[in-house]
C-alpha cells in the first residue's frame, strides 16, 4: 500500500468535504436519535410513551425494505445520491417536526415514514 497515494487522496476537497458532510449529519441525528425526540414528544406535545413505541415501530418498519433493496437503491441512483436523499429527508423530518403541535402530535407517525429513507 502506497500511503503517500492514500495520504493525497484523503486529503482531497472531494473526500473532506464528504467527511464533513458525514460529521455534520451524524451529530444532527445523534441530537434527534438519542432521545431528544421522545423527550420533546413527551414534554412539548403532550404525548404518551405509546406514542413514542408506535414511533419506534413505524422507523423500523419503514427501514427494513430500503435497508433490503440498498443494493438496488445504490446501483441505480449511486452513492452521493442516496447520501443527498438521506440529507434532504432528514431536513424534512427536522422541519416537520417544528410544524408539529399538541394537537397534531400522531402525524409525527407521517414523518417517521421518512426514517427509512434518511438511515437506512
Amino acid at each position: 500500500v502506497e500511503f503517500g497515494r492514500l495520504w493525497k487522496k484523503l486529503g482531497s476537497l472531494e473526500v473532506v468535504v464528504f467527511f464533513v458532510e458525514v460529521l455534520i449529519f451524524g451529530m444532527a441525528m445523534g441530537v434527534i436519535e438519542r432521545g431528544l425526540l421522545f423527550i420533546f414528544v413527551l414534554k412539548d406535545l403532550g404525548g404518551s410513551t405509546t406514542l413514542c413505541g408506535a414511533i419506534v415501530g413505524v422507523t423500523v418498519l419503514f427501514e427494513l425494505p430500503i435497508f433490503h433493496y440498498s443494493g438496488v437503491i445504490l446501483d441505480r441512483i449511486g452513492h452521493s445520491n442516496a447520501l443527498l436523499a438521506s440529507f434532504l429527508s432528514y431536513v424534512g423530518r427536522v422541519w416537520g417536526y417544528t410544524l408539529l403541535t399538541p394537537e397534531t402530535k400522531h402525524y409525527i407517525l407521517a414523518l417517521e415514514m421518512v426514517h427509512g429513507v434518511t438511515f437506512a
